[in-house]
């Protein structure tokens, strides 16, 4: 499905950003081959993306191609597989290795690009290969690091290392993992995580700085949990980049700490 003129901010977790001139709705992994191979920027849920008050002048390519199934070497997803599906999934099979990924809303193709995880887990320590538009990458070639990875090319599916264990035992470790989020995330509309860890938590340094409340707009850092932003309702992405920048400036005035961005931009800023 092609659309044009789309709110991106209606795709984006954090709920902001201007219009995509074209959108591409990719349902299958045929069509996201034949999109991405034709260019544009490929996404999925947009949980980590910021997009630009003015839009994208160009074409966004939504993946929508999200099957799950069992195979010889473990469990395949496709690219836009959300992860907390991809958690749930194995939990109905009797299959352990991916609780960590339960209630992460972002996409198997976003989380093998920015190595996503929680909990001491991640995708890199999960998957077994990454299939892209360029062939199919073995966990080795995939340059996996601390949320990053030298994957180049769009991300078709990717298969996961599983092990046997029962729905309830798996059940009981999403739960816990559940439990936590829920008292130590805010609800509402974020990006998630807005920084890497540096030598400490960035939550830790954003505390310390007393930044927790401070506000730029629609935009606030959680009271709840310091690297999250949230926007409270008629946020732009402008607001966000400042505060965001705001965070930055103070950190590194206070402690010496660059704090890099975990969340990615979209469009000119």
């Amino acid at each position: 499905m092609v659309k044009e003129n789309v709110p991106l901010s209606a795709y984006t977790t954090m709920g902001v950003g201007g219009c995509a001139r074209k959108a591409v709705f990719a349902s299958t992994v045929a069509e996201l081959a034949d999109a991405a191979e034709a260019g544009g920027v490929v996404l999925g849920r947009g949980s980590n993306i910021v997009a630009a008050d003015s839009g994208y002048d160009g074409t966004v390519v939504f993946v929508r191609a999200d099957g799950i199934r069992l195979t010889l070497d473990g469990v395949y997803a496709e690219a836009g597989a959300t992860l907390a599906a991809l958690a749930a999934f194995c939990r109905r099979q009797g299959l352990s290795g991916l609780e960590w990924a339960a209630g992460i809303p972002g996409t198997v193709g976003g989380a093998a690009v920015m190595n996503a995880g929680a909990f001491g887990g991640d995708f890199a320590s999960a998957v077994l290969y990454v299939d892209t538009l360029g062939g199919r990458l073995e966990k080795a070639a995939c340059g996996f690091g601390y949320r990053t990875s030298a994957i180049e090319s769009a991300v078709l599916g990717a298969c996961f290392a599983v092990s046997p264990d029962t729905p309830a035992a798996i059940g009981a470790r999403i739960e816990k993992f559940a439990a936590v989020r829920r008292a130590t995330q805010p609800q509402g509309k974020s990006a998630g995580s807005v920084f890497r860890a540096a030598d400490l938590p960035a939550a830790v340094y954003i505390d310390r700085a007393g930044l927790k409340g401070t506000r730029v707009g629609g935009a606030l850092v959680s009271e709840k949990h310091a690297n999250f932003i949230v926007n409270t309702g008629g946020a732009t992405a402008a607001d966000v980049r400042a505060l965001v920048k705001h965070i930055q400036q103070t950190v590194h005035a206070r402690y010496g700490v660059q704090l890099i961005e975990e969340i990615r931009y979209l469009g000119d800023f």
